[in-house]
């Protein structure tokens, strides 16, 4: 065998599995106000009382004022505000080296991915070109001389770019020893998919996006609140996605506060 690649292949030795900690990764998307943000913090309090690991949140907007409803998870949570796609995947590798200041979280929350998603698209959108034909519609203005510019529409090709250049960072961040949260919000069916009936409730992330991250992560559940009461769906079913690989979150509809326990138990469990 070639001198390198044994080399690469002993510094990866096999596990035993029962030897290996567990990570949850989950995904949330819901509705705004459902309390999908302050279900990560619940979950973070949670792991900072039994574990000791702070909860880190990369904040696209202002979701995390919700936080100042709930005095009690402040002690237990960090905010910085997310600054792209190498923002994130330094993240995942200062978390993963142990630098300074990033060894003290356990749970790290992207708030929301589905802004990730749309910031890079509008920095695509402004900085880059197709060379040779042009993929993009362009909208122009109908008065010309009302000093209106022509502008170009997201196009197919974008979000291929998009899906291509959110992978590496998704996956470090998803690799690193460390549990991880995606918030996104509910996607309306568009015009189209009302008139063939196909209302389907899924996270408002493109196509592509989407099955990158639902692909890495363990759960994908919709959270819904009637009144006080908020529960989130991982059951499977014509008319919403969502997923769970550990067996007491499988086919089941929960009370949203029960759900720190559940993935607690989960990862301690021998």
């Amino acid at each position: 065998m070639d001198k390198k690649l044994l080399e690469a292949l002993q510094a990866h030795h096999p596990k035993i599995l029962d030897d290996m900690p567990k990570y949850a990764n989950c995904f949330l998307y819901g509705e705004y106000g459902v309390g999908k943000t302050v279900e990560t913090g619940m979950y973070g309090l949670a792991m900072y009382k039994k574990l000791g690991l702070k909860h880190l949140v990369l904040a696209t907007d202002s979701g995390t004022d919700s936080f100042y409803n709930h005095p009690e998870l402040l002690p237990s949570i960090e905010v910085v505000q997310y600054n792209g796609l190498s923002h994130l995947k330094a993240v995942g590798q200062a978390i993963t080296e142990g630098i300074e200041g990033y060894e003290q979280f356990g749970l790290v929350t992207l708030d929301t991915v589905s802004q990730m998603q749309e910031e890079y698209l509008d920095w695509l959108l402004e900085n880059y070109s197709f060379a040779g034909k042009s993929y993009r519609e362009v909208a122009t203005p109908r008065v010309p001389k009302a000093g209106l510019e022509p502008q170009e529409i997201t196009s197919l090709p974008d979000y291929h770019l998009a899906r291509n250049k959110m992978r590496i960072p998704i996956k470090t961040l998803v690799k690193a020893p460390v549990d991880v949260f995606f918030i996104a919000h509910l996607r309306e069916p568009n015009f189209l998919e009302q008139q063939k009936n196909k209302i389907v409730r899924r996270p408002t992330i493109t196509e592509a996006v989407f099955k990158l991250i639902a692909r890495e992560v363990s759960l994908l559940g919709l959270m819904e609140r009637n009144g006080t009461k908020r529960t989130i769906q991982f059951k499977t079913d014509k008319k919403t996605v969502s997923k769970s690989r550990i067996k007491e979150l499988d086919n089941m509809i929960i009370d949203a506060d029960d759900l720190a326990e559940i993935l607690l138990t989960w990862k301690e469990r021998e």
